[in-house]
């Protein structure tokens, strides 16, 4: 299965919770990066990446991954 049709809001809000770690995994490097580079803080780029994902986590929890409304 490719990722685009494995990562959808629809697969991923199954609550498979293997799935969300592979999500995860695969993207959390990229996250941490980007806020590195952001911040220019190791710890502070940790923090906001752990944050990111948890928030994302409880989005697909409680609907809100597909609410594109804002």
């Amino acid at each position: 299965m490719d990722q685009p049709e494995r990562w959808s809001l629809e697969t991923l809000q199954s609550r498979d919770h293997k799935l969300c770690e592979a999500f995860i995994d695969a993207h959390y490097a990229d996250v941490f990066r980007w806020f590195r580079w952001l911040t220019n803080d190791r710890e502070r780029a940790a923090d906001l990446t752990q944050e990111t994902f948890l928030s994302f986590w409880s989005s697909l929890q409680d609907g809100r991954g597909t609410d594109r409304s804002g």
